[in-house]
């Protein structure tokens, strides 16, 4: 699927210029379950749906990053990155989860960037 999702993108943009995947109405069931259930729970004191275009920001290399990253949704990105790009040289920074409107459903932006130089 990835390669798929790779060879459409390409057909109008450059893949070098990919800075996010944005997934709009995460309706997956396992992702959204993850992000609705294990996220934003009053323990984190981040209740679902949170404000309205309140932005929560995973970042890299967390536990709920990780989380995250290992649903369906997380590993088709991954993928994509993986196979877009020359190994070691690009990664996905931060994981974005997010509501807009009256929708039910979790949106998530994956943020691509250049991996440090160490």
């Amino acid at each position: 699927m990835s390669e798929v999702t790779k060879a459409v993108y390409e057909r109008t943009f450059d893949i070098s210029g990919l800075r996010y995947v944005i997934i709009k109405n995460v309706m997956n069931e396992q992702t959204g379950k993850l992000i609705k259930d294990l996220l934003y729970t009053s323990e984190r004191s981040i209740p679902w749906p949170g404000k309205y275009g309140q932005r929560d920001s995973w970042e890299w290399n967390t536990p709920e990053y990780q989380a995250l990253l290992g649903t369906r949704l997380g590993k088709l990105v991954a993928y994509l990155v993986l196979g877009s790009y020359e190994r070691g040289k690009r990664r996905i920074a931060r994981i974005i989860t997010y509501r807009t409107g009256d929708s039910p459903w979790p949106h998530m932006r994956f943020d691509i960037e250049d991996t440090p130089v160490s």
